[in-house]
């Protein structure tokens, strides 16, 4: 593959472009990281989540059409994940089968045409867990 990038502002944009598939176009929008710390992970306990990589399903349920499929990667309280739009971040506490967090997320690529599930907003999420998952 072959980049060209530029700075615009905080942000790093950049074009690539394939060898083996010409007219191929893939775009970025990349932040440094370094502006922006991982949260502070939050408590597992007893019965908590387990560390892992998980798939994340959501779908709206307000009647638009929308929704995203991604990974979450769970670790020790701390949150990192993605999907086709979005990367996000943040912190998440577990104990006896309950798991509530909040993530931040930012868009890294533009989702023109699309209903944005979290639309650049703060998000908290909740949920319960077993041994199954």
């Amino acid at each position: 593959m072959s980049a060209r990038g530029r700075a615009d502002g905080s942000l790093y944009r950049f074009q690539w472009s394939s060898y083996t598939l010409p007219g191929a176009v893939f775009k970025s929008v990349m932040t440094p990281i370094a502006e922006q710390p991982i949260p502070i992970g939050g408590q597992v306990g007893e019965g908590g989540v387990v560390n892992g990589l998980h798939s994340i399903h959501l779908r709206m349920l307000d009647g638009i059409d929308g929704g995203l499929t991604g990974v979450m990667l769970l670790s020790n309280g701390r949150i990192l994940g993605g999907e086709a739009f979005f990367y996000y971040l943040g912190s998440y506490t577990s104990e006896n089968g309950r798991w509530k967090g909040q993530i931040l997320n930012q868009e890294h690529t533009p989702s023109r045409g699309e209903n944005p599930v979290f639309g650049g907003h703060e998000v908290g999420i909740s949920g319960s867990c077993d041994e199954e998952g």
